[in-house]
């Protein structure tokens, strides 16, 4: 058995940038408001040794986006324009304040100016067989 999901509370920039750090904060209330949970990649090992798998192991990777590279922006803002509809009838933030026609752009500016890494959410994977 295979078992592939994503920690999406290993994602920021770094150096750190507050909008990077709030978009990121309502992705993560947009999951936990829905119910699901934006760190279960982290859980997958785990998950499969309860279900009675054998010699699992567990594994993370991660990209590393740098100041140029338009993926980081795209992607996060992208992920934010997909749980808007949550993040607003969440409460989480109003529609205003998340300004998603701007989004990407005020996010690729500030991690050019920052010269930030966009580190995006780690591909959890786990694996294990039947005993």
């Amino acid at each position: 058995m295979v078992a592939l999901d994503f920690d999406v509370t290993a994602s920021r920039a770094e150096p750190a940038l507050p909008l990077v750090t709030q978009a990121l904060g309502w992705v993560h209330a947009a999951f936990r408001s829905g119910g699901a949970s934006p760190a279960i990649g982290t859980r997958l090992a785990l998950l499969l040794a309860r279900a009675g798998l054998a010699d699992v192991q567990g594994l993370g990777i991660q990209a590393y986006l740098g100041p140029d590279d338009a993926a980081g922006p795209a992607m996060l803002s992208g992920v934010v324009r997909s749980l808007l509809p949550q993040i607003v009838a969440s409460g989480v933030a109003s529609a205003e304040a998340v300004g998603i026609e701007t989004l990407q752009s005020r996010i690729a500016q500030a991690v050019q100016a920052g010269g930030s890494v966009v580190l995006p959410p780690v591909l959890a994977g786990a694996w294990g067989r039947r005993s």
